[in-house]
C-alpha cells in the first residue's frame, strides 16, 4: 500500500524541525558577546610591548676619530748579545730569527761600513734597507767590522747597527737579525732579514731588483 493511501490519521508526522525563529539584533548581540566572554575566560594577557624608540637622527657634522696612528710607534723587539754574537727580533719571529741564524736564507744583497763614521754608516744603513725591501722578505749582510783597528780593539758600529734596525724608523723595514756565519764574515757582519714591501708603497726598485742576483 503507498504511503498516499492511508488515512490521515496514520500518517507518520515530519521528521524536520521547525525553522528557527530569525532571533532580533538585541538576541544576537547578547548571545555574542557572551561567546566571546567564555573563549577568552583564562587566558593570560599578552605582555606589553614596550614603546618604539626612534633612531637618532643623523648629524651632518663629521664624527671625529682622531688622529691617524704615527708610523713611528716603537715596535717590540727582543735583543740579545754578548761578546761574539748579537741578534734581535720582532715578538712572533722567533723562528725565523732562528732560521736566519743558521743561514738558510740566500743574501740578497750586501753593505760594507768599512771606513764610515757613525753618522754616515746610519744613513747608509737607512737608505740601503729601504731600497733592498721587495714584494716579499729578503736577507741582506750588513758588514760592520770587528773593530780590530778601533782604539778600544771592540765592533763600535755592531750595536750601534743593532740599535739603529731595532728602532724606528729603521724598525719598520725589518724582521729580525743576527750575527752572520763565518763565511759571510762571522762576528764582523750581521744578516737582516727585511719585511715585504706594502702593495701600495712606491718608489723605485734597487738595482739588484731590476735583475741582480743574490750573492752566496
Amino acid at each position: 500500500m503507498k504511503k498516499r493511501d492511508l488515512p490521515p490519521s496514520e500518517k507518520r508526522p515530519s521528521t524536520k524541525l521547525a525553522a528557527a525563529s530569525p532571533r532580533t539584533p538585541l538576541e544576537r548581540g547578547k548571545k555574542d558577546s557572551v561567546g566571546a566572554d567564555d573563549y577568552t575566560r583564562g587566558a593570560r594577557p599578552l605582555p606589553p610591548v614596550p614603546p618604539r624608540v626612534p633612531p637618532p637622527a643623523p648629524d651632518d657634522a663629521p664624527i671625529s676619530q682622531g688622529p691617524p696612528p704615527s708610523l713611528d710607534v716603537a715596535l717590540n723587539f727582543a735583543l740579545r748579545s754578548d761578546e761574539h754574537t748579537i741578534e734581535g727580533a720582532r715578538v712572533g719571529f722567533e723562528r725565523r730569527l732562528r732560521e736566519l741564524a743558521r743561514g738558510l736564507f740566500p743574501v740578497f744583497e750586501t753593505l760594507d761600513l768599512h771606513g764610515m763614521t757613525a753618522e754616515k754608516a746610519e744613513k747608509a744603513v737607512r737608505s740601503f734597507c729601504a731600497a733592498a725591501r721587495g714584494q716579499v722578505p729578503r736577507t741582506v749582510l750588513i758588514v760592520h767590522g770587528k773593530g780590530l783597528h778601533s782604539p778600544a780593539g771592540q765592533a763600535v758600529l755592531r750595536d750601534a747597527v743593532a740599535d739603529w734596525l731595532s728602532t724606528p724608523p729603521l724598525a719598520r723595514d725589518v724582521l729580525c737579525f743576527v750575527t752572520a756565519r763565518p763565511k759571510h764574515g762571522g762576528a764582523g757582519a750581521m744578516y737582516v732579514l727585511l719585511a715585504a714591501r706594502p702593495p701600495s708603497a712606491g718608489g723605485n726598485a734597487p738595482s739588484a731588483a731590476r735583475g741582480g742576483r743574490p750573492s752566496r
